[in-house]
């Protein structure tokens, strides 16, 4: 209560100084039987409550969001993440927008685990222009930069994704889509490797340190700003999937449902997360770790041999159909493919740790196929229900045996991920709920797993000013 205290008297504070436009508040509730996404199955429940505020001078919007999550059962995961930054669309002609954005953000954990603390700095801009009435061409890219407490884990990272769509009377959508991603760490071969916690903690940390941005709770639900109003509209019924090739069409177990308003255009998927980090760790419960955690493992066969650097090229495609007023239905794909690079850390555990390998768009080759369908029930409540499959392999990242001793084998896994949500929007408020199954098998008995993943939400909008 304590905590939750101090997030509203900070929502209030920055209400009061910023005097906004637009207030918007979030609640949600998740509950799972296997939070770290492993062999070896854990419970737990979430609450995360999230504010975003938006203030329009001179065009220009200014935005605050916020994001503070409480795990029940492992309270030493808990934490809360603040963005703030200034966003704009520029009208190019009479078909073209322009969008662009510049966001700062801070992750502050417990002291347990504060040397994952970090900063970041997301650039990001968009172009979309209409060729013909019925033909959209997009263009967008995204350059993040994040500089941790425990410096090894420092990156940059940069996304160039070019699309292309065509919409005809018979309400039939295509979609296709060519993107180039890249990924640098500044010193992953650094001697600085000693965290500032004991050995049991690090085990525990390393295992589930980033468990719930993988599940979508980093950026609160519906926090993310995206494309910008306006820039990613008119796509139809059932064809809400992100255009970025390689971006995980909701693959995960979809925890981040909340009712979120962000403006964005699919690249943050409305269904599951996106490229969170997380669970996916090779050590952990069961799994023996040796006496000294930062040497738990032999080195890998790969380690600096990689570089410092992973390439990736993929392309995605989208059929969707519209059938009548309230059902719609859409079929996606995504083939990636890797350009150079691959995992650089010497030990698999410190890739672990960064990011999750299976969510970070930039770690994995393979492809992704989803099928989904959507119906307007009566009170417009809609229902959608998805099915996904993806088969990735991840370059430089062993299979570890028992002994959590690298094998020299990369690691492989499939994953059938289904989904039922329903949603309700109101004038002021909308509520949502979410039930995701997710079957995971790889050739690391670690991650043969299977979770069941909850979420109730609901989210306020309060307009002042001239958005009343």
């Amino acid at each position: 209560m304590k905590k939750s205290g101090m997030l509203l008297v900070l929502i209030l504070t920055s209400f009061v100084y910023l005097r906004a436009d637009m207030l918007t508040l979030s609640y949600n509730q998740y509950a799972t039987d296997n939070l770290f996404q492993t062999t070896y199955s854990q419970s737990d429940h979430v609450s995360s409550m999230g504010f975003s505020l938006d203030k329009d001078v001179g065009g220009v919007s200014l935005f605050a969001q916020g994001s503070f999550s409480y795990l029940y059962e492992n309270p030493d995961l808990t934490y809360y993440i603040q963005d703030l930054g200034l966003d704009h669309v520029w009208v190019v002609g009479k078909a073209s927008g322009l969008y662009v954005s510049l966001t700062g953000r801070g992750a502050f954990y417990r002291s347990e685990f504060s040397d994952f603390n970090y900063g970041a700095l997301n650039a990001y801009g968009a172009f979309k222009s209409y060729l013909t009435p019925t033909s959209i061409l997009k263009a967008d890219y995204a350059l993040t930069l994040r500089d941790y407490r425990w410096s090894q884990f420092d990156y940059v990272s940069q996304a160039l994704n070019v699309t292309m769509d065509k919409y005809f009377p018979s309400r039939t959508t295509l979609k296709a889509g060519l993107g180039w991603g890249f990924k640098h760490y500044f010193h992953p071969f650094s001697d600085e490797v000693e965290p500032a916690v004991d050995e049991n903690t690090f085990q525990d940390s390393s295992l589930a340190k980033y468990t719930i941005q993988a599940l979508g709770f980093e950026n609160g639900p519906g926090m993310d700003k995206g494309t910008g109003p306006g820039m990613d509209q008119g796509t139809g019924p059932g064809t809400d999937q992100g255009t970025g090739p390689g971006t995980d069409q909701g693959t995960g177990p979809g925890m981040d449902q909340g009712t979120g308003s962000g403006s964005g255009s699919g690249q943050d998927q409305n269904d599951g997360p996106s490229n969170g980090p997380g669970m996916d760790r090779g050590m952990g419960p069961g799994r023996p770790v040796g006496s000294d955690p930062l040497v738990s493992s032999l080195p890998q066969t790969g380690g600096q041999q990689g570089g410092q650097g992973i390439h990736t090229l993929a392309f995605n495609a989208l059929i969707a159909q519209g059938i009548g007023d309230r059902l719609g239905v859409q079929v996606t794909g995504v083939k990636q493919w890797p350009l150079s690079g691959e995992n650089p850390f010497m030990y698999v555990w410190e890739f672990y740790m960064v990011e999750n390998p299976f969510y970070d768009r930039f770690s994995w080759i393979g492809h992704e196929l989803g099928a989904q369908v959507t119906y307007l029930l009566p009170g417009d409540i809609q229902t959608k229900l998805k099915y996904e499959y993806s088969r990735k392999e991840f370059p430089g990242v062993e299979v570890l045996d028992q002994d959590g001793v690298a094998t020299g084998v990369g690691r492989e896994d499939s994953r059938h991920h289904w989904q039922v949500r329903l949603s309700k929007d109101f004038h002021r408020f909308s509520l949502m709920l979410t039930y995701n199954f997710v079957n995971n098998g790889s050739n690391d008995p670690m991650f043969e797993w299977l979770g069941n993943f909850i979420a109730l939400g609901i989210e306020w909008n309060l307009f002042f000013g001239d958005k009343q």
